[in-house]
């Protein structure tokens, strides 16, 4: 190699990797928003063993390949991973769907309490694709002390700060999640 050339060496191979294509948004506040925001197109895997991986995988950049109708490989996308242990799930974004859309809304802040304030969120989901799909909204960055207070839709807490609910959209039709998190302090 030549003084400051840089070369681009593939570190880790996984073929036939047992995978998912899924739609997903992730919120950090609660706010209206005029326009409704796409989308994200993301591959989900496991890195364990029985998915093809199972090894430890440092950060970096993940490219994602998909054979075409002859067979040959076609770059569909690529994201940052942080460093990732064995058996852990990831989620690589490879682009944004035109045709899948969420647009939230504010609908009210209530003051719960003298140390708690409720977020009365709606987060209306478009779907124009002619098949059904499920779109997962992910509301993240929320304060130490949090709960669910109701939601129109079953969610589950993924983290301490954060809660995430999969939404089911028929084909060429909407779903409107409604839902109000109390935030104390």
């Amino acid at each position: 190699m030549a003084t400051n050339e840089r070369k681009q060496v593939r570190f880790l191979t996984a073929e036939r990797l047992r995978a998912s294509r899924g739609y997903e948004q992730t919120f950090y506040s609660f706010g209206s928003q005029e326009e409704p925001v796409s989308a994200e197109v993301r591959v989900r895997f496991s890195n364990a063993q029985a998915s093809g991986l199972g090894d430890q995988l440092p950060s970096g950049v993940v490219r994602v390949y998909a054979r075409d109708a002859r067979g040959q490989p076609q770059f569909v996308g690529e994201d940052r991973i942080g460093h990732t242990s064995a058996g852990s799930e990831l989620a690589i974004k490879i682009g944004d769907a035109f045709d899948v859309t969420i647009q939230p809304t504010l609908r009210q802040t209530t003051r719960a309490s003298r140390r708690a304030t409720d977020y009365d969120m709606a987060y209306l989901v478009r779907n124009a694709r002619s098949e059904a799909v499920t779109v997962t909204i992910r509301q993240d960055s929320l304060w130490r002390f949090n709960e669910i207070v109701m939601e129109s839709i079953a969610g589950r807490r993924t983290d301490a700060d954060s809660f995430a609910w999969d939404v089911p959209v028929p084909p060429n039709g909407e779903t409107e999640l409604t839902f109000t998190v109390r935030q104390s302090w």
